[in-house]
């Protein structure tokens, strides 16, 4: 099943497969409150944005994070974080941006 989020910014639907028992995939689930499920979901969530990034994709759209680091990564067009949540920083140091963010 298709993750059921759809972006506000540009009103389409997120293209990523929804986890079992769930509507929504990893990105746009919530974090747990139980401790050990939350360092799962948070590795899980890491995995999953450097896998985008491998493959060029930069919509980040209502993805709810830890915390990431892309200094020093080479985007050649828009970063989209819209609508996003993140409990720690996002950073963009060196990051060579062609786009808008």
């Amino acid at each position: 099943m298709q993750c059921r989020y759809v972006g506000k910014y540009r009103g389409k639907r997120c293209k990523e497969e929804a986890l079992p028992n769930s509507e929504y995939c990893i990105l746009h689930i919530d974090f747990p409150n139980d401790e050990e499920d939350f360092e799962r979901i948070a590795r899980l969530k890491e995995e999953k944005v450097k896998e985008k990034v491998s493959k060029g994709d930069f919509n980040f759209e209502g993805v709810k994070l830890l915390k990431f680091d892309f200094s020093g990564i080479k985007i050649g067009g828009d970063v989209n974080f819209g609508y996003a949540d993140s409990k720690g920083d996002i950073w963009l140091r060196r990051a060579e941006i062609e786009g808008e963010v």
